[in-house]
């Protein structure tokens, strides 16, 4: 049984860092290029792995919003079936990005209609066989938005929606004039200014205002738990 013969690693995977924590040991915060390949990061977290834990591993993945965006999908009415769904989802995202819709891996959001997150499959099979080689095994694997999400503060009555700055993006989940939930992704390496800029003119176009927002921030920095903050890394949260 895996708690018997693993413990659990959590893995923070963003654009140009990682994070990385084993059981109750200290977190590792790993920084690289971020146009370093996954496969060449990855060799650096067995390394690190190594060095901490000579166990089996049972992963919970988490993927910065730049590296899995969210986006919007529309769906005609009468459409329910989740195959049907995911199908219109995984269009609207190739769409969006410009590939094909078979070299992208997607998952609908269920707590938000018409809300998604896309990954290239690359990603998530690199990950996956670098875990078999490992014999390692994964829990989960989750945008770190889509944590956001779950959280107290974020599924409390009086929340309208969610501004979530990281060290690599900003994504805003709001609802519109027609009671349905839009979002978008910003990525950036180094300026969050300009995302910021692009993330207030989306809302006025939504209908919707940074201010009306629920505002979320993660840091590749500890600090004191925030209260009814999200479930995951939980030293790494705060509210602005």
């Amino acid at each position: 049984m895996w708690s018997v013969w693993s413990e659990t690693v959590d893995v923070h995977l963003g654009q140009g860092f990682c994070l990385l924590k084993v059981g109750r040991s200290a977190t590792q915060l790993m920084r690289y290029p971020a146009t370093l390949a996954l496969d060449h990061v990855l060799d650096r977290l067995t390394q690190a792995l190594k060095q901490i834990s000579r166990r089996k591993h049972k992963l919970r993945i988490t993927l910065s919003s730049a590296l899995c965006p969210a986006f919007t999908f529309h769906t005609p009415p009468g459409i329910n079936r989740y195959s049907e769904l995911h199908q219109i989802a995984q269009a609207s995202a190739a769409e969006l990005l410009g590939v094909a819709a078979d070299s992208l891996h997607c998952e609908i959001d269920i707590s938000h209609t018409g809300i998604a997150a896309a990954v290239p499959q690359t990603l998530i099979t690199t990950i996956k066989d670098w875990t078999g080689a490992q014999r390692n095994y994964i829990s989960s694997i989750r945008p770190l938005w889509s944590v956001a999400t779950q959280c107290p503060r974020v599924r409390a009555p009086s929340c309208s929606g969610l501004w979530l700055q990281e060290p690599d993006a900003l994504t805003v989940l709001s609802p519109t004039a027609s009671s349905q939930t839009a979002s978008c992704t910003w990525a950036f390496t180094d300026d969050s200014l300009i995302a910021s800029m692009a993330a207030r003119r989306y809302l006025i176009g939504v209908g919707s205002s940074e201010d009306a927002l629920v505002k979320l921030s993660f840091s590749t920095q500890a600090h004191k738990v925030l209260a009814q903050g999200p479930s995951l890394w939980t030293a790494y949260w705060s509210s602005p």
